[in-house]
């Protein structure tokens, strides 16, 4: 019995030994394999980021250098106050309306953000930035300094209506904030504030 005992032994201490040494060594082995396998997904997408980045900076060079001017006259990075009382004046004059007065308001330089429109029952306040998917949070803004110039004007009311559907269609962002129309025997005057936005 005894020459039985002692395989036996041996037999419960080699599996001890398999059981305190090798399963604990092979559980480890398998979360290292797990991590590997983790990073390496983490490596082929850092590596389709790198391609996708690559494209974008490839496109982006190829971009007439024009259309990067355009782009950066929907809202410069310099409030360009002469310019767009020149351009404002050279526009009202184009539509035939003569130019009673034309300066910049003291907001030069006050940051805004975009508004919130509580209510969407007027077109020309719904902005499509303010719709968002179902179950996702609406974005910030960004901040923005607005420059505001005081117009009036008088002429005919067709000049005046071709006057704001140009300035609507220009390339620099441009909000009309106040408006007052007034008539006269021959035509009307009109006086208002409108804005212009730079980062």
């Amino acid at each position: 019995m005894s020459k039985l005992l002692i395989p036996l032994l041996l037999i419960v201490a080699g599996a001890g030994i398999v059981v305190l040494l090798v399963v604990p060594a092979w559980q480890q082995y398998l979360v290292l394999k797990a991590d590997t396998n983790h990073l390496s997904d983490i490596n082929t997408e850092i590596d389709t980021l790198t391609q996708k980045r690559d494209e974008l900076v490839n496109q982006i060079a190829r971009i007439p250098k024009d259309d990067l001017q355009r782009l950066d006259q929907v809202v410069p990075s310099q409030p360009q106050g002469p310019e767009f009382l020149l351009s404002l004046q050279k526009l009202a004059v184009s539509y035939g309306l003569k130019v009673i007065k034309l300066d910049l308001s003291n907001s030069l330089g006050s940051k805004q953000k975009t508004p919130e429109v509580k209510t969407a029952d007027v077109a020309s306040q719904v902005k499509p930035a303010d719709f968002t998917p179902t179950g996702q949070e609406a974005k910030s803004s960004p901040s923005y300094k607005t420059l505001t110039a005081n117009l009036e004007v008088s002429g005919q009311y067709q000049a005046f209506k071709d006057f704001l559907r140009e300035a609507e269609s220009s390339v620099r962002i441009i909000d009309v904030q106040n408006l007052t129309l007034s008539p006269q025997e021959k035509g009307f005057d009109v006086k208002m504030t409108l804005a212009a936005y730079y980062q």
